[in-house]
């Protein structure tokens, strides 16, 4: 998370990232005006996705250049439209930014997509809990239909919506979990919640099929390319893959057009007569 409150600053002046073609500058600029359904959030700290990389890459989707990344903050209500209800200022809140803009000192943004939390809890807590959670949420319960009794595949056990989806599929009754990371990251996945540990290197598949051969009830995707395909082998009758990102299309600090070249050759179509000869479904989702 990174934290952009200043203690100084002048009443009608803020601070703001602004990405550029070529750089991410600090920029001042007036702090905007409300609407009466909006709420003016002063952003005491702010999640950083790998949506966000993949607009620094040029991969976003409908961005425009300059902007504002930052999908998710956590701070207080400084000031509410006059058809805002429920919430007041000096609230504390978490924000959910769908359009980007929370890596700035203020936030002004429609009372839908802000949520009153307790003031016990850290800012820096409170701002990673938007995407991860409602991705992992969307994902294994609306989409999923995650229920007593299945299996979770999470490939990244350890990233932020893998984090997140261990302890959903955990409140329920007798789900098995499956989980991949570096192995160094084992210890603290199996912690989470993860019952049985890989290393993207190993032979996922047997070892899964002796587990569990009935096959697995959803998979949560992080990666698109071959582990894709191979991934929806492991999948049981009416099981579902749910494709969250492809975060193999931008490895390294700079765009790499032979990855995303590559990730993309090798994500081949997916065939519906196999969908419907072998009951899978496929599905994807963007918070």
């Amino acid at each position: 998370m990174i934290k952009l409150h200043s203690e100084k600053k002048a009443s009608w002046v803020m601070e703001k990232l602004i990405l550029e073609a070529e750089s991410i500058p600090l920029q001042k600029t007036k702090i905007p005006s409300i609407t009466p359904e909006d709420v003016l959030v002063e952003v005491r700290s702010c999640g950083l996705n790998f949506y966000d990389n993949y607009i620094r890459h040029g991969l976003g989707v409908d961005v425009k250049f300059p902007c504002v990344l930052g999908l998710e903050c956590a701070g207080i209500v400084q000031n509410i439209g006059s058809n805002v209800q429920d919430i007041k200022c000096g609230d504390h809140v978490i924000v959910h930014c769908p359009k980007g803009g929370a890596l700035s000192d203020y936030i002004v943004i429609g009372q839908s997509n802000v949520l009153t939390v307790p003031k016990e809890i850290d800012f820096d807590e409170a701002s990673s809990l938007t995407v991860n959670y409602l991705t992992a949420y969307f994902s294994l319960v609306e989409i999923g239909g995650l229920k007593n009794g299945s299996s979770l595949f999470i490939q990244g056990a350890a990233g932020g919506v893998g984090w997140a989806a261990t302890q959903i599929a955990k409140l329920y009754e007798n789900v098995i979990v499956f989980g991949v990371a570096s192995e160094y990251k084992h210890s603290e996945i199996k912690s989470n919640g993860v019952d049985y540990a890989f290393t993207y290197e190993q032979d996922i598949k047997s070892e899964i099929k002796r587990i569990c051969p009935e096959g697995i009830s959803i998979v949560l995707q992080s990666m698109v390319g071959e582990s894709f395909h191979k991934n929806q082998e492991l999948l049981a009758p009416l099981g579902k893959i749910i494709l969250i990102g492809a975060k193999n299309m931008v490895d390294g600090e700079s765009r790499n057009l032979c990855n995303i070249l590559s990730a993309w050759w090798n994500t081949k179509n997916i065939s519906p007569y196999s969908l419907i000869m072998e009951n899978r479904a496929v599905a994807g989702v963007l918070i």
